[in-house]
């Protein structure tokens, strides 16, 4: 579930979207009678057409957004300064084009030198050496109009349907749905790419899955998955398999399931449910997790930083969240975690257990149109429990500008980038974001965390291009 949530918030940092163009409906041509001077058609007499102009095919559109950031940090010993150029463009509309492609690129480039080895601001980003490190996420061209197939898709790519994010370099293939069932299979292979590893890739992987409705509101899909990697440990391999269950359950509430196995052993299984109410504003989420088996040193797609974040052990964790509005002014929401794991002996780094129970009240429309939420928890991580609360006041503007200030607290916090935990760290922040024009936006943050261990700012500013 760590694991899982941190690939997550890495991808989530440099992720964008944007809606599809829409193609302009063309008018219809009218077509006038041919009247006679009088005014009059004479009995039988059929209106002559007139020649219509051809209309010329929507011309192609390239849709994306680029966005430049620069971060600052510092602590008490030292300080670290970033640049960031992400690039994301979309070319064509599936709906109406037979081919369309996707470029997702990002620079990062250290400009003080202080990211490299032995200092604490090191990161994963460092793998590679060097002040200015180059990505391409995804670099691809897609066919939409194949007889069999509804896309084809050759390039760098991205597969967020799998039961684990891959990324690689190949192709990957998805039929029409057919059938009563809606029937669809898809498959993909080609060669691993690993962008923050000394390792860049380049080992073979092969996917296959098969999706399918086999009674009312329901989508069954099977996954299997094969991936090697063979700088980490030679010429074994991971073969994965997954079976996945969605169902919905009349107009409110939806079940999701998946149980998967790993080399011939149970991996995990995970349930989701989730009911809503648009009417009363109220909204169930539930969800459980259980880990069978000790997550170790698996191909990088598997488990991308076991190296770095070494063994998670077996676990199971439940959520549950409620949330209920009460008119246009006040919501409430309240929710609960547990966490433990199957052998207590295991805990350690990145394997703990805890409890979190929490309440949030948000008022809105408050005096100068500020909005306020509120938040009380209690966690318990084994010893002593922690009561703590949290705060987030904001205010938009009519220009759609929008101003928050406010703190949260942790037990737990993970750095994605710099591959540490933290504990016990309570954190203040101060956010602007304001739209300037067509497709401008600005971002200016400020945070500062309290730890224990050492202290830590951080300043970022940022802006966005969308066109």
């Amino acid at each position: 579930m760590l694991v899982a949530g941190v690939v997550a918030a890495g991808l989530a940092a440099r992720g964008f979207a944007w809606p599809r163009a829409q193609t302009e409906p063309v008018a219809a041509a009218s077509t006038p009678a041919v009247a006679l001077p009088d005014g009059a058609l004479p009995d039988g007499a059929l209106a002559a057409p007139q020649p219509q102009e051809p209309v010329a095919p929507a011309p192609f559109s390239v849709r994306g957004a680029l966005r430049l950031r620069w971060r600052g940090r510092a602590t008490n010993d030292e300080s670290d300064q970033d640049a960031y150029a992400s690039l994301a463009l979309d070319g064509g509309d599936s709906a109406r084009d037979a081919w369309t492609w996707r470029l997702d690129a990002q620079a990062i480039g250290d400009l003080d030198g202080r990211s490299a080895a032995g200092s604490g601001f090191g990161s994963i980003a460092d793998a590679e050496g060097g002040d200015v490190r180059g990505y391409v996420y995804e670099a691809y061209a897609e066919r939409h109009d194949a007889p069999e197939f509804a896309s084809l898709r050759v390039g760098r790519q991205t597969d967020w349907e799998t039961p684990v994010l891959v990324a690689f370099d190949g192709v990957r293939a998805v039929t029409r749905p057919g059938g009563r069932a809606r029937a669809e299979l898809g498959g993909f292979g080609g060669a691993t790419v690993r962008q923050h590893a000394d390792d860049v890739g380049g080992d073979p992987l092969l996917g296959l899955w098969g999706s399918w409705r086999p009674w009312r509101s329901a989508r069954l899909r099977l996954d299997w998955l094969h991936v090697e990697d063979d700088e980490r440990f030679g010429a074994e391999q991971d073969d994965l398999l997954q079976l996945a269950l969605g169902q919905g359950l009349g107009e409110h509430a939806r079940v999701d399931a998946s149980w998967s196995r790993l080399e011939g052993s149970d991996r995990d299984v995970r349930v989701r449910a989730a009911w809503s109410d648009a009417e009363r504003d109220l909204a169930v989420l539930a969800s459980w997790t259980r880990l069978f088996e000790t997550q170790g040193v698996l191909a990088r797609e598997l488990d991308p930083f076991s190296d770095a974040l070494l063994e998670l052990e077996p676990y199971w964790e439940g959520r549950v969240t409620v949330s209920k509005g009460f008119g246009t002014r006040w919501r409430a929401s309240a929710g609960a975690e547990l966490r433990r794991l199957v052998d207590d002996g295991d805990e350690g780094l990145y394997n703990h257990e805890y409890e979190r129970v929490w309440a949030t009240t948000t008022l809105a429309r408050l005096p100068f149109e500020l909005e306020l939420a509120l938040t009380g928890e209690r966690w318990d991580g084994g010893g002593d429990g922690v009561d703590t609360w949290g705060a987030d006041l904001s205010r938009r503007f009519d220009d759609g500008a929008q101003l928050s200030i406010g703190t949260a607290y942790a037990l737990y916090r993970l750095d994605l980038f710099q591959l540490e935990e933290r504990e016990d760290v309570r954190t203040w922040f101060a956010r602007w974001r304001e739209k300037r024009g067509a497709g401008w936006s600005w971002d200016l943050g400020y945070e500062y965390e309290d730890d224990p261990g050492q202290d830590l700012q951080t300043l970022r500013v940022g802006g966005t291009w969308t066109f």
